[in-house]
């Protein structure tokens, strides 16, 4: 199964650890009832995607921690779409 995929727009990948806003710690905790140690993915819109794992299930502030950071590659081809 497909690892869940969050986004977060000010990530700072300095940090070891995360507080994620109410409305995606909800979420995670009571909709996919995820546990401590389970790891989801994370990304900054920016072209960087983490692997996180959950530290703190708590429903309104989950807390996670960074695992693996790794770069979305940008396509090489240049897609061109025209409408008539």
């Amino acid at each position: 199964m497909a690892l869940p995929f969050f986004y977060k727009d000010d990530i700072n990948p300095g940090l070891n650890t995360v507080v994620l806003d109410e409305n995606t710690s909800k979420h995670i905790v009571q909709v996919l009832r995820m546990q401590n140690g389970e790891h989801l993915q994370l990304t900054d819109g920016k072209g960087k995607i983490f692997l996180c794992e959950i530290i703190n299930n708590h429903r309104k502030k989950c807390e996670i921690t960074f695992i693996k950071t790794s770069n979305i590659p940008h396509p090489t081809s240049n897609i061109a779409i025209a409408i008539s």
